[in-house]
């Protein structure tokens, strides 16, 4: 299934909110990600992607539809040169490949065009898909990090890829 990126913009909101909007795609995800997920809350987001200093967030277009996105938080002092992976994609799509092959031309992308040596990702344990991407990717697992995660009223462990310029 193809896709493509885009740079957000207020006209996404709707496709964004449809698309976020649902329990399983917030399990994983921090809590700055809303649940339920509003159309207020999309237009929050894209007008922080659109304003940020820190990051580069790209919709993620299937169909003609924002349908998902993907981010890298640039850090600065000591990390200024590694960044921070993020995504999500609507329910609808997982299986398909699409984040697999999504995340992969976002880290080239990255890496073509800002110094950076290293992109790490910090997922909850207990989501084997973004591990499965993350690894087809060409991520190192970094390590485990004992009930770092606190979601839903409970604790849950956390695990550290990451992967580095050649």
């Amino acid at each position: 299934m193809k896709y493509k990126f885009k740079k957000l913009d207020f006209s996404d909101a709707k496709a964004i909110t449809e698309s976020a909007n649902n329990k399983n795609v917030a399990k994983y995800l921090r809590d700055a990600f809303p649940q339920p997920y509003t159309l207020k809350d999309a237009n929050e987001y894209i007008n922080y992607a659109v304003n940020s200093k820190n990051d580069i967030i790209y919709g993620i277009v299937i169909e003609n539809f924002v349908n998902g996105c993907i981010s890298a938080n640039f850090r600065n002092d000591v990390y200024k040169k590694s960044c921070e992976l993020g995504y999500w994609l609507a329910e609808k799509y997982w299986g398909k490949g699409i984040m697999t092959l999504a995340t992969k031309n976002f880290c080239d992308f990255i890496f073509q065009n800002y110094d950076i040596n290293r992109i790490d990702a910090e997922i909850f344990a207990e989501n084997i898909a973004s591990q499965k991407v993350l690894e087809k990717v060409g991520f190192e697992f970094e390590g485990l990090h004992k009930k770092k995660i606190y979601k839903y009223k409970k604790f849950m462990d956390a695990k550290t890829y990451a992967l580095i310029r050649n």
